[in-house]
């Protein structure tokens, strides 16, 4: 009578043991859900940046990006292009900023 006693236990520990792995993987696929959902929350927020860079420019922002090529390129080459080239460009270029309204 003793040794049926024993296997009945024997059972119930089993039992208990797969609950626990049961439990464990669980929390694995949870960990794995909230890794995705920061990986997509991520991307939202990249995509958000690039459409706020994408605005259309107007005229006056396009004659600035112009500018500012000229000046790296001047700049780069020698010190003269301050002096006398850039403040050509600039009177050039506000003229036209004067006389052109802003595009559509």
């Amino acid at each position: 009578m003793g040794s049926v006693t024993k296997k009945k236990k024997k059972k119930k520990k089993k039992k208990k043991k797969k609950k626990k792995k049961k439990k464990k993987k669980k929390k694995k696929k949870k960990k794995k859900k909230k890794k995705k959902k920061k990986e997509k929350e991520k991307k939202k927020k990249e995509k958000k940046k690039k459409k706020k860079k994408k605005k259309k420019k107007t005229g006056n922002c396009i004659v600035l990006s112009i500018l500012e090529a000229m000046c790296s390129i001047f700049s780069m080459r020698h010190f003269y292009h301050c002096l006398f080239v850039l403040p050509l460009s600039f009177a050039f270029l506000s003229l036209l900023i004067e006389s052109h309204p802003p595009l559509p």
